[in-house]
């Protein structure tokens, strides 16, 4: 697949965004479900996932920003569910 045309790819700030985006579903995806298959005892705060879910909807909103595609940003997401993130894309258009 040719990525050259893919002007948004060579925009500064996509890639620390992309990353930013992978670290943040992590963190979200371990506060929701990780600390159950652990049996962490330590619960996480419902305010810390309000949180990593406003800051995924900001970087989200900031990609959407310079055009990076649904698809890419779908296909980045760490481990956020893909309902996760079609939520938060609903929730940025």
């Amino acid at each position: 697949m040719d990525v050259t045309n893919r002007k948004w790819r060579a925009k500064p700030g996509v890639d620390a965004l992309m990353e930013e985006l992978r670290r943040l579903g992590y963190e979200y995806w371990e506060q929701i479900y990780d600390h159950h298959a652990t049996g962490d005892p330590k619960e996480r705060t419902p305010r810390g996932r309000e949180d990593v879910w406003d800051d995924l909807k900001g970087v989200t909103k900031s990609l959407k920003a310079l055009g990076v595609p649904g698809y890419y940003i779908m296909g980045n997401r760490g481990r956020l569910t893909r309902g996760d993130v079609e939520r938060i894309m609903a929730e940025v258009s």
